[in-house]
């Protein structure tokens, strides 16, 4: 509910946030896949940094394979 009274707050909004320059994000970032021989995936990796409306938010991920069930 809350989160249905924030979209429509957003969506009231939007004309004047995008006069103010708030409706713009930019997006900068990096992955990366290690691959085993056999081509089967390991690891995946993200480094991203975003940027908007004055705010800086940096996104780092890494995802790895622990365990695997074939043969």
């Amino acid at each position: 509910m809350l989160t249905k009274l924030w979209f429509q707050k957003l969506d009231a909004n939007w004309g004047q946030m995008k006069q103010m320059g708030m409706a713009k994000m930019d997006v900068d970032g990096t992955s990366m896949t290690k691959l085993l021989n056999s081509g089967w995936a390991t690891e995946y990796s993200t480094d991203v940094k975003t940027k908007m409306m004055g705010m800086e938010m940096v996104i780092t991920s890494v995802t790895k394979l622990v365990e695997k069930s074939w043969k």
